[in-house]
């Protein structure tokens, strides 16, 4: 996981699958990380994130809780079809404002 600037934007880049096994870390991680540059608009980059299961989808409701709470703001970009068929069967594509691209998704930000 790394933390990048495209167009003036952050944009946090995960890689590898987000399951129970590693959701704790990556969540931690990512919040640790956040706090780090106090981070108010950041952009989630899920191209490189094969699947999710049920505590991956945690992880992402967590991060988007803890960014509201700063009166912040996530946006995730470009779910593989695995990803994005998952945030649609738990509906989370009505709550978390997603983009096919990282680029849509800076551009929205």
């Amino acid at each position: 996981m790394k933390l990048v600037k495209k167009n003036g934007i952050d944009v946090l880049e995960i890689q590898g699958e987000i399951v129970f096994e590693s959701s704790n870390d990556i969540k931690h991680r990512a919040k640790e990380i956040l706090e780090e540059g106090d981070l108010k608009k950041v952009v989630i980059d899920l191209q490189n994130v094969p699947f999710i299961d049920s505590s991956g989808v945690g992880v992402l409701i967590s991060l988007f809780k803890h960014q509201a709470e700063k009166e912040g703001e996530i946006v995730l970009a470009a779910p593989t079809k695995k990803v994005s068929r998952v945030l649609e069967l738990t509906r989370m594509d009505k709550i978390l404002d997603i983009h096919d691209t990282v680029e849509a998704a800076v551009g929205e930000v």
